[in-house]
């Protein structure tokens, strides 16, 4: 370990250096005060370099947890992990994209054909306009039109948009779909159905991913 090794990094930076205090002679005392400025220095350089390093990305950078518009708490994490999924599609919605509203039947379709041998799905519908509690009625009226065979989430606050990238400065990249393999982790991205089919069965036959 080289924090606690001796020379590491911990005995460095502590004060006095490298060696215990008291047993430095007397040219060294006199050139500490000089070389300590400079240690302080490299131990501030070298701290701001580990804690800017770029983190490896984990499944809880991709697991959420929002609320159904039945009112029901949806868990991704629990999603993937039930026994029986090998993929989860989360797929981006707002009411004035015509795209996304175009396509919900063929993600049915997709999820209809695919379910039994491991696909789940979920739509985040994001906010729109000032009047959430509106908006939130509108989406319930709508899908409750469509009678969709998978779950729909309210993003009230864009906050999974803006985990997945795809809400930035109030603006949402629309249609966006993913697709979250059971260890939590983006096998691949698409605007819609016919772009992540092909993966999709990859996946659920285990070519690809697991």
């Amino acid at each position: 370990d080289r924090s606690t090794a001796p020379g590491g990094f911990a005995t460095l930076c502590r004060p006095g250096g490298a060696r215990p205090r008291g047993t430095m002679d007397s040219a060294e005392k006199r050139a500490a005060p000089t070389r300590r400025p400079i240690i302080l220095i490299a131990c501030a350089a070298i701290l701001v370099a580990v804690l800017s390093a770029p983190r490896a990305a984990s499944a809880a950078d991709h697991d959420f947890e929002l609320f159904t518009l039945d009112d029901k708490l949806y868990k991704l994490e629990r999603v993937r992990q039930a026994e029986g999924n090998r993929v989860v599609v989360v797929d981006f919605f707002a009411m004035s994209c015509k795209p996304c509203r175009e396509g919900l039947e063929a993600w049915s379709e997709l999820h209809r054909k695919s379910s039994e041998r491991g696909l789940a799905m979920v739509v985040v519908a994001l906010p729109e306009g000032d009047d959430r509690a509106a908006y939130e009625a509108s989406l319930r009226d709508l899908f409750k039109a469509k009678d969709l065979p998978f779950p729909v989430v309210f993003d009230k606050y864009s906050k999974v948009a803006r985990q997945y990238g795809v809400s930035k400065d109030g603006e949402a990249k629309l249609p966006s779909a993913f697709l979250i393999d059971r260890s939590g982790k983006v096998a691949a991205k698409g605007k819609d159905a016919a772009a992540l089919a092909g993966e999709v069965e990859r996946l659920l036959t285990g070519k690809a991913g697991s």
